[in-house]
């Protein structure tokens, strides 16, 4: 045989084999797309898979699209509480043949999912003990497939990647009572597209990368409008790193991780679960955050975030914190040990740096205390907060154009009236613009003082309070008065204490008490005018200088209602480089019903008035007296 016969008998040697093939290719996928065929595989198949979930599945038609594409249609797993925890109308694979439903790692290129429906809820395995129902799929798996189990090995199912179109998860957490807002409870999230990358699951781990997911929780129409992160899940955390969520008009970057002992753990969120959180520039709208935690209703203004979250809900810390609304910015840290009950939630606050317009934070302010303190603007301020928030010590260093403000305060609210709450502490004002602040630099202008005030009420009807202060400086009507130090006693319509005051043109010591409380109008004063110059305080037009010791005991304001004693020692008076001295002078005055009595006396005149009249009436006729007497002399 020559050559040309040989290469010819090859060449029809190749095109039957090729041909045979190609028929035996043809062949068996028409033989795959008989009913009957793929019903006899897929039981095959679904009974291998069913063993190793442990659920009841079935399916109302499969398909092979070709060798190593399988589409399943209206598949359905359900628990052992007959749930339906996964249900998908059509679930479409690319997996590789040889290794698909084999007693080893399951590898599968991709998988695509329309319309499924996700139900997570609590029932009872087969050990009697209560669980999720994905933990118990996830148990399932663990003894057909785990080291301890049937089949030794773990097995190891990877999927590249994963397309979830028009599906919806929900989530009942049955025996819990529905809440407010957003239900951790119970929840439902429609998911209109998401697209998931390198599925791993081995034993209790679950992990993918999210590429995107757009989702609306259905109960608040809270939407997510994309999400990205690593997600791994087990019995020991739920990890998402590399965070990239917008939800609503808040976005959320960039790791959140829970820490657990088991996820039944998950059921007791705030008491068992420990949260590790790094906030990346996350911005929080209040209208959002409202849905999770109601009482955020009063925020106005988006948060930004910035810092280190550790430890669990009800006992946590929170590290490099950095907090933006508006022009408020509070940098340092937080120690919050008692949520989700705020009022007996025990804080320790640090902040440095940091500054606060409260005109954003009105919103946690009685609004009278709003209108006080709006008028300081924007506070710079280093400081501490630690107590309970209706029992609590503030301790700051405050600073604006006003001036400087130190504070070591102990606040105890009373939450029936806000107005009555009680306060004990240092307060220290430097170079404080009091006019500015008062509206009235006219009248008031800077002062510096160091003060300890110890008392309770926030306004004139219900303030009573000790105050011992040291004023080094204080500016009156122009006038700036040096060392005066005071420890007395307010309230309303009340004063008791001493004063004294050393200024170059005002020595002056008093102590005695103002008692205007229902009418009672008593007066007792002792004082030392030791040195008073009216003009150099501005308050005299013409050379003015008084002198003298005065000793006040008096009832009434009035001159018709006037009873009790008061003497003038030593009196030096000097107007207008005109001097009057005068040893001693001594008022009395009674009354009893109509009867009046009033006595004056001096070094120079002694008058007795008595009878029944008024002393104004008098007064008046005395002066018209006077008046008539000087004109005949004239």
């Amino acid at each position: 045989m020559n050559l040309q016969g040989i290469k010819k008998r090859i060449a029809k040697i190749l095109v039957y084999t090729i041909t045979s093939i190609i028929f035996l290719l043809i062949s068996s996928f028409l033989i795959l797309q008989l009913p009957g065929v793929q019903r006899a595989l897929a039981r095959q198949y679904l009974h291998g898979f069913s063993q190793v979930i442990g659920f009841k599945t079935t399916f109302s038609s499969i398909r092979f699209s070709w060798f190593d594409r399988l589409v399943l249609d209206d598949v359905l797993i359900q628990d052992h509480g007959n749930n339906d925890m996964i249900g998908v109308k059509r679930l479409m694979v690319n997996y590789k043949f040889s290794s698909l439903f084999q007693g080893k790692n399951v590898n599968i290129d991709a998988v695509y999912i329309d319309s499924a429906r996700v139900y997570f809820t609590k029932i009872t395995g087969l050990d009697s003990v209560t669980r999720l129902n994905i933990n118990e799929f996830i148990k399932q798996i663990n003894e057909q497939y785990g080291s301890a189990g049937k089949g030794g090995k773990t097995v190891q199912i990877n999927i590249g990647e994963a397309i979830v179109n028009n599906s919806r998860f929900a989530y009942d957490n049955t025996g819990r009572d529905s809440l407010a807002g957003f239900d951790y409870n119970h929840f439902a999230i429609s998911i209109s597209d998401a697209q998931l990358q390198n599925f791993v699951a081995l034993g209790d781990t679950v992990q993918f990368d999210v590429n995107s997911l757009a989702a609306a929780d259905q109960k608040t129409n809270l939407e997510i409008k994309q999400l990205s992160t690593f997600f791994r899940i087990s019995q020991k955390a739920m990890e998402f790193r590399g965070v990239n969520l917008k939800a609503g008009q808040s976005t959320i970057t960039d790791t959140v991780i829970f820490n657990y002992n088991s996820q039944d753990d998950l059921s007791d969120f705030v008491n068992k679960v420990k949260i590790h959180a790094h906030l990346d520039n996350t911005i929080i709208n209040p209208g959002d955050l409202s849905l999770f935690a109601p009482a955020m209703k009063r925020f106005q203004l988006p948060l930004t975030v910035n810092g280190l979250v550790n430890g669990r809900v009800n006992n946590f810390k929170f590290k490099n914190m950095e907090l933006r609304a508006g022009n408020t910015l509070l940098q340092g840290s937080v120690d919050m040990n008692g949520l989700p009950d705020f009022n007996e939630t025990f804080i320790v606050l640090h902040l440095k740096n940091s500054r606060i317009d409260f005109n954003n934070i009105s919103f946690i302010l009685d609004e009278r205390i709003t209108e006080r303190l709006t008028p300081l603007g924007v506070l710079s301020l280093n400081g501490q907060f630690l107590g309970y928030p209706t029992d609590f010590v503030a301790k700051g260093d405050f600073s604006n154009t006003f001036g400087r403000i130190v504070s070591d305060i102990n606040l105890k609210v009373n939450e029936e009236s806000f107005e009555r709450s009680s306060y004990n502490g240092q307060i220290s004002l430097i170079n404080f613009n009091l006019g500015q602040y008062m509206n009235d630099t006219v009248m008031y202008q800077k002062v510096n003082l160091d003060g300890r005030i110890s008392g309770s009420g926030f306004t004139r009807s219900t303030a009573n309070f000790n105050l011992v202060s040291s004023i080094k400086s204080i500016g009156l009507k122009g006038y700036d008065y040096k060392n005066i130090v005071t420890d007395a006693r307010f309230s309303s319509q009340f004063f008791n204490g001493q004063l004294k005051v050393n200024d170059p043109n005002l020595q002056v010591q008093a102590k005695g008490s103002i008692d205007l409380r229902n009418n009672l109008d008593l007066i007792k004063i002792q004082a030392t005018l030791d040195t008073v110059n009216l003009h150099n305080l501005n308050l005299a037009g013409q050379k003015l200088f008084v002198h003298a010791a005065v000793d006040v005991n008096m009832r009434g304001f009035k001159l018709d209602s006037l009873s009790g004693n008061a003497s003038v020692q030593g009196l030096k008076l000097n107007y207008n480089n005109e001097w009057l001295t005068l040893d001693d002078i001594t008022v009395h005055a009674t009354r009893d019903k109509s009867q009046r009595e009033i006595r004056i006396e001096s070094d120079v005149i002694d008058a007795r008035a008595a009878g029944d009249f008024y002393f104004s009436n008098l007064y008046r006729d005395i002066q018209v007296l006077l008046e008539e007497f000087y004109l005949n002399i004239k």
